[in-house]
């Protein structure tokens, strides 16, 4: 993963590779590198990422306010912006900006120490808003690594109306990625998340795709027959890996989840 950051009237951004990391006993084991963030593995709605202390980095994090933004670019290659919301100090104990509720970002200032050696008691945090309509205009691929040529995937855009949608047409849905398995299989992993009041629930049918040798192939559509009625309570993100049939001769695919269309390069 990569982070960009663009403090506000600034072109250039400063850059940090983002690690995957763990918690344990409380303690976050990171790489001290200035240029090197640490993304806590578990937290895929609203993402938090460590950045090691340093002065420079002390004076990035003074620099952040309104107008700044934020490019996280996952793996698959497809690139999640957000805005600044705020900037705020907080006791090393609170965990409160961590919390699962939303779609957003979470930059953590790590590893300060205070005159004696010791961490501080406080950290900084900068908190980035997610703006849901870059799902309906966001250009760009999704690709992944696999042992094959690089598939990519490219959302096409699904355009609201104005008249009101269900809660289950509004569920907010990223493919991650999309590689093979070892037997042939086509491996499509999925985040979704239920920002509405309403639970949503998902049926097979609901879950789509289909082959072709050309790009975005009109059908016929293939359900996820492996996958049972999945129901995600308001607030709830879920994480959901579907494994397709696929011989390896299509070199082309859409996948359709409710409103969502992804079209897929897979050679």
């Amino acid at each position: 993963m990569g982070l960009q950051i663009y403090p506000p009237g600034e072109r250039q951004p400063r850059v940090f590779v983002v690690q995957r990391r763990t918690v344990e006993y409380s303690e976050w084991e990171y790489d001290p590198n200035p240029d090197t963030a640490s993304y806590l593995l578990g937290m895929s709605v609203r993402r938090v990422v460590g950045i090691p202390w340093s002065e420079e980095n002390e004076d990035l994090f003074d620099r952040l306010s309104e107008g700044a933004v934020f490019h996280l670019i996952l793996n698959t290659g497809a690139v999640i912006e957000y805005t600044f919301e705020r900037q705020t100090e907080v006791r090393r104990s609170d965990t409160a900006a961590f919390r699962q509720i939303s779609p957003g970002l979470v930059l953590v200032l790590i590893g300060e120490l205070d005159d004696e050696g010791a961490p501080t008691a406080t950290r900084l945090l900068v908190v980035g808003r997610y703006e849901a309509e870059q799902e309906l205009t966001r250009e760009g691929f999704l690709s992944t690594d696999i042992e094959r040529d690089v598939p990519l995937a490219t959302p096409i855009p699904v355009f609201p109306t104005a008249t009101p949608q269900p809660a289950r047409d509004l569920l907010y849905v990223e493919l991650v990625s999309v590689g093979t398995s070892p037997d042939g299989y086509l491996v499509t992993k999925m985040r979704l998340y239920n920002g509405q009041y309403e639970l949503v629930t998902l049926y097979p049918d609901d879950i789509q795709m289909t082959f072709g040798n050309q790009p975005n192939p009109p059908g016929p559509w293939i359900p996820a027959s492996n996958l049972e009625n999945m129901t995600i309570l308001p607030g709830q993100a879920a994480d959901l890996t579907i494994t397709w049939a696929w011989e390896g001769q299509m070199p082309y695919a859409t996948l359709r989840v409710l409103a969502y269309e992804f079209s897929i390069q897979l050679q």
